[in-house]
């Protein structure tokens, strides 16, 4: 993934506010906003971490550590990822048109539910409406969204999952119609590699 491939795609500016939805709810850019500050997060390949830095793209294999909040997770084999200029995600792709995006945040189980099933607007028009309620999967819950608005018919799930520390993690996956199983697959594999660790966490 290039650097400023990643960066064009305005398109999944999960950061961006829009001028209608719940992107102007300050609770929800927070949460957006939570794995975003490079102070949080580190990059590790081994035993120790590096800072995280801003626009470098990272590789398959890779450990995600937003210490701050005691939460790790991979980046996928055969994607990369990094945290874009301006952003409030980190961002992983295969191939620049499939994306899932990390997010972290406090909260309970009642919460994250909650933060499921809200719509989410990706700016440019597009935005994500849950389809029905949250649904167990795994160690978490997920739900899938209609893409409306994309130029080519989409998919959409996200995962979140709370760890004991009352951390949630969220992971939103968006793929063309075509790669969405894909796409799937690949949240079932970093949802299964997420790790909680009790830490200080902020207020």
């Amino acid at each position: 993934m290039h650097e400023d491939e990643l960066c064009r795609l305005a398109t999944y500016q999960l950061a961006k506010e829009g001028k209608n939805g719940t992107m102007n709810d300050k609770r929800t850019r927070r949460i957006l906003g939570q794995l975003a500050a490079p102070a949080m997060l580190s990059i590790s390949t081994g035993a120790a971490g590096v800072e995280l830095e801003i626009g470098k793209t990272y590789q398959g294999g890779t450990l995600i550590e937003a210490k701050t909040y005691g939460l790790s997770f991979t980046v996928p084999e055969g994607w990369s990822g990094m945290l874009p200029p301006g952003g409030t995600f980190f961002a992983m792709t295969p191939d620049n048109r499939t994306f899932v995006f990390a997010t972290a945040e406090l909260g309970s189980v009642q919460e994250a539910q909650g933060v499921l099933t809200q719509p989410l607007p990706l700016g440019n028009g597009i935005m994500l409406e849950p389809i029905g309620g949250p649904r167990r999967e795994g160690e978490g819950f997920a739900i899938d969204y209609s893409v409306i608005g994309a130029p080519e018919p989409h998919g959409s799930e996200a995962r979140a999952l709370v760890g004991d520390t009352g951390v949630i993690a969220g992971f939103i996956g968006v793929a063309p119609r075509g790669s969405v199983e894909v796409m799937r697959a690949t949240l079932d594999d970093i949802a299964g590699g997420v790790g909680f660790e009790e830490v200080d966490a902020p207020e």
